[in-house]
This record gives structure tokens, C-alpha cells and sequence, in this order.
């Protein structure tokens, strides 16, 4: 990712004059022409084209590489995924060979990448796709109703596999709106659904969708976005407005919450037991020591 930094006394400055910026909210938002929207798309795809990332999933975009990148995209940066995707691609080249492995193979090959609901239900999609499809399904509301699938995950396999002109929405994508429209809060979900419903055209709307996502990871970034570098930049009101680096607001995070536990720790010939069954949700990994709550009280 592209990033620059300032000082703290510029820091400093920085958080009280987006005090004093009169912002936007969605009462008010922009109306796009049919040429704004054109020029849009062409500036988009002409600055894709030329600067997008060479990534694995990115060669071949059949509807597996697709979705195997997706699910592994799911909180977790691109970088940490390349290599566990191309693992997992060599082990799994197709949906026939992940729907036949043992879920403890899947596993294996997921451990280090957290969250592994994500690949229990890879397992149970792949095991589902072939039983009722023999291979993966083209429509939207068939691949939306698979184990783990979200609208976003749906629309990411329709457009970039299928050519599709489905949305796609996520962090990235929304960043972007919120800046080309200037808007401070009050954006529900379905608002950037409709914008990029507007937005995608109905040729290249696979490359349309991954420039949008690419210009939020690689230039409209959250702190300090490289405006000078952005292809719609005049298009964008928060840049006339001068708010780009006040929106989206920074979400305040929960203070963190600490939960005694008791570990249980055998050993017998220099091995020690672990287990994947009992173990706390919040101990990360498969395997974990057997563990349980210390609750308040108790001795």
C-alpha cells in the first residue's frame, strides 16, 4: 500500500481544523450526470488498466480462484493471503478436490489465517456444489444462498469471474463514495449498493469493480489520501471541499476487555497436549491449550 506521513504538531493541526470544516451529510447527495458517470468509468478503467497490483487471483479469475481469494480476503491483508492462497490452490486446484478432502486437511492449510469458520464453510459450499450443481453455479441468488457467501462475496464471483455487472461493496468501496460524495455520516448500506448499482457499466464491469477497490486500497486510502495521484480527483466534492482527510470518520474502537482463564498444560515425553475441542472461541487457532473462564469468585 502507497502511504505517506507527517509530523505530530501537523497531526495536531490536522485534528483541529476538522473541527471547524463545515461537513456534509446524505440529505443532500450529489447528482451525478451521465457524463460525470461516463467520465467516471473511463478515468477508473483507463488508470486500472495501468497501475492494478499483479495478484495470483487476478491471472486466471475462474469462479473458484475467485471465491477461494475472497473468503481468504475477509480480514486479512493481501499480502498475508498470497501465499496461503497459492498453498491452498496447489492442495485444492478445483472444487472437486476441496469438496472430497477431509475437513482436518482444510484445516491444516487455513491454520495462521484466523477466523476458520471461513473454511469450514468452504468445505460445506464446495461439498454442496457439486452434490447439487456438479460445478460452481453462474446465478447470483444460487451462489449467494452457498455457506459463507455474503452479497459482496456473491457479487465479487458474478462480475470478476462471470463478467456479470453485479456491485460490489466493501470498506474500500465505500471509502471511495464517501469521499467522491462529500459525505459526512447518515449513508446507509444500501446507499453505496445504489450508487455502485448506478455506477457499473455493463461491458468490463468486472475491471470496473476491482478499480473501485483498488483506488480505496492503493490511493483513497483512510489517513492521508493520495489525491494528487487519483484519476476522478475532480470529481470528487471532498477534495473541493477540502474534507478528504476528515471522511470517513475514524470509527472509535471498544476498549479491550480482559477475561481470566485457566489453562491446562500436560506433558509426557517432550510433547505437550492440545486440543481443538476444548478451547476458549477467543483463543485463536484450531488447537489451543484445554482451557476454560475464571469467572469472578471462584477459586
Amino acid at each position: 500500500m502507497i502511504g505517506g506521513g507527517i509530523g505530530s504538531s501537523d497531526n495536531s493541526i490536522m485534528r483541529e481544523s476538522r473541527q471547524l470544516v463545515p461537513l456534509l451529510n446524505i440529505d443532500s447527495p450529489h447528482t451525478w450526470s451521465a457524463m460525470e458517470v461516463r467520465k467516471l468509468r473511463q478515468n477508473l478503467l483507463r488508470w486500472y488498466r495501468r497501475y492494478r497490483r499483479p495478484l495470483p487471483w487476478r491471472d486466471t479469475p475462474t469462479p473458484y480462484r475467485v471465491w477461494i481469494s475472497e473468503i481468504m480476503l475477509q480480514q486479512t491483508q493481501a499480502k498475508t493471503a498470497i501465499p496461503y492462497y497459492s498453498r491452498f490452490l496447489e492442495r485444492f486446484p478445483d472444487v472437486e478436490s476441496l469438496a472430497g478432502a477431509l475437513e482436518h486437511d482444510v484445516m491444516e492449510l487455513w491454520s495462521g489465517l484466523g477466523y476458520y469458520s471461513r473454511a469450514r464453510n468452504l468445505h460445506r459450499a464446495a461439498k454442496l456444489i457439486i452434490e447439487k450443481y456438479g460445478e460452481f453455479p453462474r446465478d447470483f441468488p444460487e451462489i449467494l444462498a452457498l455457506p459463507g457467501i455474503g452479497r459482496y462475496t456473491a457479487g465479487a464471483i458474478c462480475s470478476l469471474a462471470f463478467n456479470q455487472a453485479q456491485p460490489v461493496v466493501d470498506g474500500n468501496v465505500r471509502r471511495v463514495i464517501t469521499r467522491l460524495e462529500g459525505i459526512r455520516s447518515g449513508a446507509r448500506e444500501a446507499f453505496f449498493w445504489d450508487r455502485m448499482s448506478a455506477w457499473i457499466p455493463e461491458k468490463q464491469p468486472s475491471d470496473f469493480n476491482q478499480a473501485v477497490m483498488e483506488l480505496g486500497a492503493m490511493v483513497c486510502v483512510p489517513s492521508h489520501p493520495l489525491c494528487s495521484r487519483c484519476p476522478v480527483e475532480g470529481l470528487c466534492e471532498a477534495r473541493r471541499l477540502g474534507i478528504q482527510e476528515a471522511i470517513p470518520a475514524v470509527r472509535t474502537r471498544r476498549a479491550a476487555q480482559q477475561t481470566p482463564v485457566v489453562l491446562l498444560i500436560l506433558e509426557a515425553k517432550n510433547r505437550i497436549l492440545l486440543t481443538s475441542l476444548q478451547k476458549l472461541a477467543i483463543v485463536p487457532g484450531q488447537w489451543g491449550l484445554p482451557c476454560s473462564r475464571f469467572l469472578h469468585g471462584e477459586s
